[in-house]
């Protein structure tokens, strides 16, 4: 800052500056208590003395008991016609109010027509459940009706075949369970299983050196082994039976030789 003086031409320089201030320092204010006066002394109040109150004053200062409801002040009964008389709730004109039979009728035709939805929903549902099993009924009856069609087309000499071969399974299989029971009922084996059983010494013997039943192999048979031949027509034979094996894996009298002394 640069000051002009006023006798001289000099001019003087002057630097102003913030004073540094100690943080620690005390606040240069003071904290001045309140000067609060003496208190006066307490002054009693004074008053006349209780006096005993006269009879009529008693009175004017008496206040009246709650009026019984059925007698008066002077302790006579009030009548009935008088007091219904008096009663003003009587001339008020009381009317009954119709929110109430509204509000009913109002939940009756609600429910009714909730019953009635209800119904119809229902009715729907039914009449879908028949049209549903209708059309199935109807798809039924046109694949049955078509089977029928193509099994009418199908030459007649393929049904025949087929009667026949069913009925030459039948027979086989008849006259195998026919053989099963005599077996177990007789204790007898037959001819066929008596063959089979026998071995090359029998068969030498007996001049069965063929097939197993007794069939000479002069034809060229002896090449190949004759029990193949019986196992192929046994498994044919018993092609419908349900089970899955030709014969069993141990016979009767072979089970019963296992344990000969």
């Amino acid at each position: 800052m640069q000051l002009q003086g006023r006798g001289d031409d000099k001019a003087k320089l002057v630097r102003v500056t913030q004073r540094q201030a100690d943080p620690l320092a005390p606040g240069l204010h003071r904290r001045e208590i309140a000067k609060v006066d003496t208190p006066m002394d307490m002054v009693p109040v004074l008053s006349e003395p209780v006096r005993k109150l006269k009879r009529e004053e008693a009175m004017q200062y008496r206040v009246p008991m709650v009026l019984s409801a059925w007698e008066n002040r002077d302790g006579h009964t009030v009548g009935v016609a008088a007091r219904v008389a008096a009663d003003g709730r009587r001339l008020i004109k009381h009317e009954l109010s119709t929110g109430h039979a509204d509000m009913a009728e109002a939940l009756a035709a609600a429910q009714t027509l909730v019953a009635r939805e209800i119904s119809e929903r229902a009715g729907l549902r039914q009449e879908e459940e028949r049209r549903r099993q209708s059309a199935a009924e109807d798809r039924l009856r046109e694949m049955a009706k078509s089977a029928r069609q193509v099994r009418s087309v199908r030459p007649e000499a393929e049904d025949e075949g087929a009667v026949k071969r069913e009925a030459v399974r039948d027979e086989r299989r008849r006259a195998i369970k026919r053989d099963v029971r005599v077996e177990r009922a007789t204790g007898r084996r037959s001819d066929t299983t008596r063959a089979l059983e026998r071995d090359v010494g029998e068969r030498m013997a007996l001049g069965q050196t063929g097939t197993a039943d007794g069939s000479s192999s002069k034809g060229g048979d002896a090449d190949f082994d004759p029990r193949l031949f019986a196992r192929a027509a046994n498994t044919m034979g018993k092609a419908g039976d349900d089970s899955l094996y030709d014969k069993p894996l141990f016979s009767h009298n072979r089970a019963r030789d296992l344990y000969r002394p």
